[in-house]
Order: structure tokens, then C-alpha cells, then sequence
């Protein structure tokens, strides 16, 4: 009896413990206005603007599991309303997805990431 008790109380903290994730996708901003985009530097690479994009975030109490950036070949004239360089994609739980959500973000949108 007592292994049975101790089997389900340890089955429940696994499944309470399972995070529910989401995978979100938006664009960059053409001109670097995004608000991680302040540290960039002239001739950082992929690399180095994910890591300030990531250091930006949490930095504001937003964690992720996964960020990556995808060229998106974008771009025109109009700072701050035109899609810039880069598909930024991320997985992320319900809490941080709502902390993000706060942040304008250049079209948005869900995809799946099972």
C-alpha cells in the first residue's frame, strides 16, 4: 500500500511538473528599432544578436527554451513598420508567452513545434 501511495505522489509531481509550451514566430523591424536591437553593434553577427536579444529578455523576466533567427530577405523603407531582416523564432511556456505578448511585436503568429 505504501508503494502505491508514494508511486502516484510521485506520478502527480511529474505530470503538475510538465510545462505546456508554445512556439511563436514574429519579424524583426526594419532599422534595428526593436528594444533588444539597442546593443546591437555595426557587424554583429547571427550569433551575437541572438545571444543581446536573449540577454535583453531575460533581462525582463522573459525565459525561453529555444530562439533562433531565420533571414527573412526583408525589408523597405519604413523604420519601425516593416519587416527587417530576420524571423525570430521561439519556444516558450504560458507565463513568459504572456510577459512577451506585452512587447510590440511585428506580426505574430503560432506555429507548431511538436
Amino acid at each position: 500500500m505504501k508503494k502505491l501511495i508514494l508511486f502516484l505522489v510521485i506520478a502527480g509531481s511529474i505530470a503538475c511538473s510538465k510545462k505546456k509550451f508554445h512556439c511563436i514566430q514574429f519579424y524583426s523591424r526594419e532599422c534595428d528599432t526593436d528594444p533588444w536591437a539597442e546593443n546591437y553593434q555595426k557587424g554583429d553577427t547571427e550569433d551575437e544578436k541572438i545571444a543581446k536579444m536573449g540577454f535583453f529578455l531575460r533581462n525582463i523576466n522573459i525565459d525561453f527554451e529555444e530562439l533562433t533567427f531565420e533571414d527573412s530577405g526583408g525589408g523597405c523603407r519604413g523604420c519601425h513598420t516593416c519587416v527587417g531582416n530576420h524571423l525570430i523564432q521561439m519556444k516558450l511556456d504560458e507565463e513568459n508567452l504572456e510577459r512577451l505578448l506585452n512587447l510590440d511585436l511585428l506580426e505574430l503568429s503560432y506555429y507548431n513545434c511538436d
